[in-house]
């Protein structure tokens, strides 16, 4: 069976934030987020994941993903709105940056214009989402550093791909159930359908 579950410490999750050590990193290189910056994190992995049979999002479902976020989480035009890519597959984030979407409201978004890759180590990352990560997507539904950086990143709110509508064949049928893995208040995303490439909100 599948043991990794939010319902073990379901109601702790402020008691889990307070054992994070203070960071001693000054995170020079990257947003903060306050009144007048609004960070979304996005966690991309790959290198052991690709041919395993877990999943991995394709190219364009992930800058399907990033433009539905964006739309959901768009503030006020005083706040800029900042993404910060955690991988271990920096060349492959880098291949994103030359995206550019139109947003539903017509706003142009260019993801080279808005972006930062960190290049912290694992300790480090989750520190800076404790504190700066407004949002989270971890793009790998069965990341556990993914599921981590969203549990306890700073706005607990957290987008994901949905493993029932893939192919993710790292755990036997019936060994699995998503909503013992994913808290309830977690947004899972999906394709529309098999011809539509629009990334939509899946619904439970």
């Amino acid at each position: 069976m599948h043991f990794q579950t939010w319902k073990y410490f379901a109601r702790m999750r402020n008691e889990l934030m307070g054992y994070l050590k203070q960071p001693t990193n000054t995170f020079s290189g990257l947003p903060k987020s306050n009144e007048s910056s609004f960070i979304t994190c996005v966690h991309i992995r790959r290198t052991d994941f690709v041919n395993t049979g877990f999943h991995v999002p394709d190219y364009d479902f992930i800058i399907g993903a990033l433009r539905f976020v964006e739309e959901k989480e768009r503030r006020e035009p005083n706040v800029k709105m900042s993404h910060v890519f955690f991988s271990d597959d920096i060349e492959y984030v880098k291949s994103l940056w030359n995206v550019t979407f139109v947003l539903k409201n017509g706003i142009q978004k260019s993801l080279q214009n808005d972006s930062y890759i960190s290049q912290d180590d694992a300790t480090d990352s989750i520190l800076y989402a404790s504190r700066h990560c407004d949002v989270v997507y971890f793009t790998a539904p069965h990341s556990t550093f993914g599921w981590w950086m969203g549990y306890l990143s700073k706005g607990n709110q957290v987008y994901y791909t949905d493993i029932k509508f893939v192919q993710d064949n790292s755990i036997p049928g019936g060994q699995f159930n998503p909503d013992d893995y994913y808290p309830p208040h977690w947004t899972p995303v999906k394709y529309e359908g098999p011809d539509n490439a629009t990334v939509i909100e899946s619904l439970k």
